[in-house]
C-alpha cells in the first residue's frame, strides 16, 4: 500500500510540475517593441511545407499576436476558428449555408465570409503607443449589378469601430487591390480586429484576397489588463465537426477526416488553459494522496 501510494504521489508532482512548464511556455513573453516595427502575418507563398507549418499554427501566428476568428453576428461575439480541411474555418461543414464559409484559406491570403458570421484577423498589441494600420484588399471576384452583393471591411479596436470613421463598414467590389490605411493609438493587450463580411446575408463569390502589417509609430508602456472573449453556448445549429489533421499530411480538399462534435466554445483558448486544468486536477490527487499517506501512517501508530 506504501509503495502504491509513494508512485501516486511522484506522479502527481510529475505531472503539476509538467503542467507548470506547459503554462509557463504557453504564455506570451513581452515582445520589445520599437518606433518603425512592423508585425505582420501574411504567408503567401504557396508550397507545401507553408501549408503544413499554416495548419499546425493552429490559427496562431509564431509571434503569437495574430489569430484567425469569426464574428457571430447574431450573438455578437468572437470564436475561434479550427482546422477544416484546407483551411480555417468555423466549426460547420463548409457546405452549410451561412456557417461553414466563414474561413480563412490560401495560406492566410484569402478571407470568405459567412451570412452568419464574418471571418476576422485579429492582432493582440505587445506595447501601447500610436500605430499605423496598413491592409491591401481586393474581391476575387469582380461585383456587378445584379449578381450578389459586395464585401464589407471594418476594423474595431476591442468593441470600438476605427474604420471606416462613417458608417458600419467599406464597401468592397473591385478585383483591383486597394490600400486601406489609418492611424490609431492603443494599448499593450488591446486587440485589433480585422472584418471581412458579406452585404444583406448574401455570401455569394465574397472572398476578399486580404494582406495586412501593424507599424508603430509611437511607444509608450500604457496598458490595459488583458481581457478574455465571452463565452456561450450556440443553439440551433447542426452538423458541427471537429477535424483531425495528421501535420505531416497536405491536407485535400475532402471530408474524409472529420468526425462528428461539439463546437468548442471560447474566444482565446489556448494550450495554457488545458495545462492549467492538468495542473488543478493533478494538485488536488497530490493533496488526496499525502492525505492518505498520513492518515495510513497515523493508523499504524495507533
Amino acid at each position: 500500500m506504501k509503495k502504491v501510494l509513494t508512485i501516486l504521489l511522484s506522479v502527481c508532482l510529475l505531472a503539476s510540475m509538467v503542467a507548470t512548464f506547459a503554462v509557463g511556455a504557453s504564455a506570451a513573453e513581452d515582445i520589445e517593441v520599437t518606433v518603425g516595427q512592423k508585425f505582420e502575418w501574411n504567408d503567401q507563398s504557396g508550397d507545401d511545407d507553408s501549408m503544413k507549418a499554416w495548419l499546425r499554427s493552429k490559427a496562431t501566428s509564431p509571434d503569437g499576436l495574430w489569430k484567425y476568428q469569426v464574428y457571430v453576428l447574431a450573438k455578437d461575439i468572437y470564436l475561434n476558428t479550427v482546422i477544416s480541411s484546407n483551411f480555417f474555418a468555423w466549426n460547420a461543414t463548409p457546405g452549410d449555408k451561412g456557417l461553414g464559409y466563414a474561413r480563412a484559406r490560401s495560406y492566410g491570403k484569402n478571407f470568405h465570409p459567412g451570412e452568419a458570421a464574418d471571418i476576422v484577423k485579429v492582432f493582440t498589441f505587445p506595447s501601447g503607443g500610436t500605430v499605423t494600420v496598413d491592409s491591401t484588399v481586393a474581391r476575387q471576384n469582380e461585383w456587378v449589378t445584379g449578381t450578389g452583393t459586395p464585401s464589407s471591411f471594418a476594423v474595431y479596436l476591442d468593441d470600438k469601430l476605427v474604420y471606416p470613421t462613417s458608417g458600419e463598414y467599406e464597401t468592397l467590389t473591385s478585383t483591383t487591390p486597394r490600400d486601406i490605411s489609418f492611424d490609431v493609438d492603443v494599448a499593450k493587450n488591446q486587440r485589433l480586429y480585422i472584418h471581412i463580411g458579406c452585404v444583406d446575408g448574401d455570401q455569394g463569390s465574397d472572398a476578399v484576397d486580404m494582406s495586412n502589417t501593424i507599424t508603430y509609430k509611437a511607444v509608450n508602456d500604457t496598458s490595459v489588463e488583458l481581457g478574455s472573449d465571452a463565452t456561450f453556448t450556440l443553439t440551433g445549429i447542426t452538423n458541427t465537426v471537429v477535424v483531425t489533421l495528421n501535420p505531416e499530411d497536405v491536407p485535400t480538399d475532402d471530408n474524409s477526416s472529420r468526425t462528428s462534435g461539439k463546437l468548442p466554445i471560447g474566444g482565446n483558448d489556448d494550450s495554457s488553459s488545458t495545462g492549467l486544468i492538468i495542473g488543478v486536477v493533478a494538485a488536488v490527487v497530490v493533496v488526496a494522496a499525502v492525505a492518505v499517506v498520513i492518515v495510513v501512517k497515523k493508523k499504524k501508530q495507533d
